[in-house]
């Protein structure tokens, strides 16, 4: 079963503890985001994203991401 969106914002909450300002509704846009494309590829056999970084604005930042399909 999928994750909800609650459940995402609460990782994100966790994620972010302790790292200063976050946008946290931007974050939990990305999981939700990348849920989704799991879900939705069905293909999808690997996905890194790696470092996902947030800016000084609070905002995420996917500086490089790899995907393998099937």
């Amino acid at each position: 079963m999928p994750a909800s969106r609650d459940a995402l914002r609460a990782a994100a909450t966790r994620v972010a503890h302790g790292v200063g300002p976050v946008d946290e509704e931007a974050l939990t846009n990305v999981l939700v985001t990348v849920a989704e494309l799991v879900l939705h590829t069905p293909d999808l056999r690997e996905l890194d994203i790696n470092p996902l970084l947030v800016t000084d604005g609070g905002a995420p930042v996917a500086v490089d991401c790899l995907f393998g399909l099937a």
